[in-house]
């Protein structure tokens, strides 16, 4: 890799590491699940540069990543803490109970020593506060909470309280020691209420669970491994860099032990995540853990929710798929022109907002306004692309497009709250409506950002129940004006030529 992709994938994952775990905002599923957050990266540095924000939309995973609260931290799931112990062993009597509430611990053992390759990030110090089996003067960074996902996805116990919920956890973020600032791993445990453990692995596998792997990471084939594991391996392109993410669960009695990855070098992230998980298993069933052979500990037999307690219904997916996609609309790197190009896959997804200039956690606002966020129609189908000129560190010329589908018969009332500021997401920073000659207001939408340091202008149009919108930044306010309206141009004749039925409202 180059120096600039180096920097590019260290940034990429320490917002992956850090966003990954905390995920704030309105239970809404167009809002607050699902666009993987590792292709925002280089935009927020840019956005940053600007002095705009840029499509929190877009960031609502590990960005969701960084839209919430604004610190980053472990998720945190408070239960009930009891000093009762399921197990008759007194090796475990110390484990019993938890400073997170959590019905128990796990013994650091289990994370010890690491595969050959990587190595525990160390932090000086690292003493919990709850005790007794974590060293002290560099110890790995562990982490009291049920991160499964690491890099490789998102963990929002915190905020799907309705979903099953663990009754322990812990998770250790870990390094390459062969090719460090290129990569990094992950081990999570999450332990469930007694009698579950099978439960919580058919969520994960139907994405029903709150922590689990992202959009692009397909279960693929792990040889040698049973029904009780699965591997989950996806590939992306983000600023010019591909990379890998690679998710290895198996449960053992009542425990999910996941190893996660990312890396450019596709091999080693598969190799790094089953070899966590392996090691961590093997180490379970080694000592004999109660819950790891489907026994209580504390007060793991008491179900935290009615989602985790035994015999619960399954849940449904967290994001429903698509209803359709949109295929080839975007404009081609001839096309944008002026030595724009893309620089990574486009998202895909009902998580895509309207339009980028948009704000898509809405925390803290009058409930009035939730409510109205609430009641608007959600995209059931999106892309979103961006294209940017130079290295995407500063102010350089950029455009963003949002392509969305909404429900028949429901584009113009979404396109209204578009207009409105009443929809799912709402305008940051504000919007100044612009005349838009020849053609109808109630069909489109043009628009100059309020107070921006440099031009952004924001070029909207529904086509029957889809809207297509690209914003443009970096140029002079007339070439911006004038971008806005030629790509919304091309994009909007290239879904009319293709016949598809949502952009004739049907």
């Amino acid at each position: 890799m180059t120096t600039t992709e180096d920097e590019a994938l260290e940034a990429l994952l320490r917002d992956t590491f850090a966003g990954a775990r905390t995920r704030a905002g309105l239970d809404m599923q167009a809002v607050t699940e699902g666009i993987a957050a590792r292709t925002t990266t280089l935009r927020r540095r840019r956005a940053a540069a600007r002095g705009a924000a840029l499509t929190a939309g877009i960031a609502a995973t590990v960005l969701a990543v960084a839209i919430g609260s604004g610190t980053f931290g472990p998720a945190r799931t408070v239960l009930s803490v009891s000093t009762h112990t399921g197990s008759t062993d007194a090796r475990w009597s110390s484990l019993v109970g938890s400073s997170e509430g959590f019905a128990y611990r796990f013994p650091t053992t289990v994370a010890t020593p690491w595969p050959a390759g990587l190595e525990g990030q160390t932090q000086p110090d690292d003493t919990n506060a709850s005790g007794s089996d974590v060293a002290t003067d560099a110890s790995p960074l562990s982490h009291e909470d049920a991160d499964l996902v690491g890099p490789a996805g998102v963990c929002t116990w915190d905020v799907r309280t309705d979903r099953r919920q663990p009754v322990a956890g812990r998770s250790w973020d870990l390094t390459f020691s062969s090719s460090p600032g290129r990569g990094g791993a992950h081990l999570g445990l999450a332990g469930f209420t007694t009698g579950t453990g099978a439960d919580a692995l058919r969520d994960l596998r139907a994405d029903a669970l709150a922590c689990g792997p992202g959009p692009d990471l397909k279960a693929v084939t792990w040889a040698g491994h049973a029904q009780d594991s699965v591997l989950f391996v996806g590939t992306s392109t983000v600023a010019d860099t591909t990379f890998t993410q690679a998710m290895a669960v198996t449960r053992v009695g009542d425990v999910l032990v996941s190893g996660a990855a990312i890396s450019g070098d596709p091999a080693l992230a598969r190799r790094a995540a089953t070899k966590l998980a392996d090691s961590a298993v093997g180490h379970l069933r080694q000592l004999d853990f109660p819950p790891g052979l489907g026994q209580p500990l504390g007060r793991s037999t008491v179900a935290p929710n009615a989602a985790s307690a035994p015999g619960a219904s399954p849940a449904a997916p967290l994001v429903a798929a698509e209803e359709y996609r949109f295929g080839d609309v975007l404009p081609t790197v001839a096309e944008l022109g002026h030595g724009l190009r893309y620089h990574g896959d486009a998202i895909h997804g009902r998580t895509v907002p309207a339009s980028s200039g948009q704000l898509c956690d809405l925390s803290g606002l009058p409930a009035a306004r939730v409510a109205q966020a609430n009641a608007a129609p959600h995209p059931v189908a999106g892309t979103l692309q961006s294209a940017w000129s130079g290295d995407g560190q500063g102010p350089d010329p950029s455009v963003d497009i949002n392509v969305t589908g909404y429900s028949a018969g429901t584009g113009p009332e979404a396109f209204r709250r578009l207009q409105q500021d009443t929809g799912p997401c709402t305008w940051l920073p504000a919007q100044e409506r612009q005349a838009w000659p020849g053609e109808d207001d109630q069909q489109t939408w043009l628009s100059r950002g309020a107070g921006a340091d440099s031009a952004t202008y924001i070029a909207a149009r529904r086509l029957g129940d889809v809207i297509v919108s690209v914003q443009v930044v970096g140029f002079s306010a007339q070439d911006a004006h004038d971008e806005a309206v030629r790509v919304n141009g091309i994009i909007a004749q290239k879904l009319r030529d293709s016949g598809l039925p949502a952009a004739r409202g049907r």
